[in-house]
């Protein structure tokens, strides 16, 4: 999915809601990306975006202003199930 660098963390977490929502019946919790803390590959810290300031950390991490970076962003959300509806036999 491709989201404008100037968008709100709001309508991000809009959109990929509604994308999530229209393939089933889950609900986000919460939005997050992981970044390298070091050198070794393996190891990554996890951000969890809760406001504009922590997105605009985000796209400043991986889309600087002076380069086009057209490698991907990846954001991960936690889902909830939803709840169980019981009928009455």
């Amino acid at each position: 999915m491709r989201f404008n660098k100037r968008v709100s963390l709001s309508d991000l977490k809009q959109k990929i809601s509604t994308k999530i929502a229209s393939h089933s019946e889950k609900q986000m919790l919460r939005l997050f990306y992981k970044f390298p803390v070091s050198t070794d590959p393996l190891k990554f810290s996890e951000m969890e975006l809760e406001d504009d300031d922590n997105l605009g950390t985000m796209i400043a991490i991986y889309c600087p202003c002076e380069i086009e970076n057209s490698n991907p962003i990846e954001l991960f959300a936690e889902i909830a199930e939803p709840d169980p509806i019981e009928l009455p036999l």
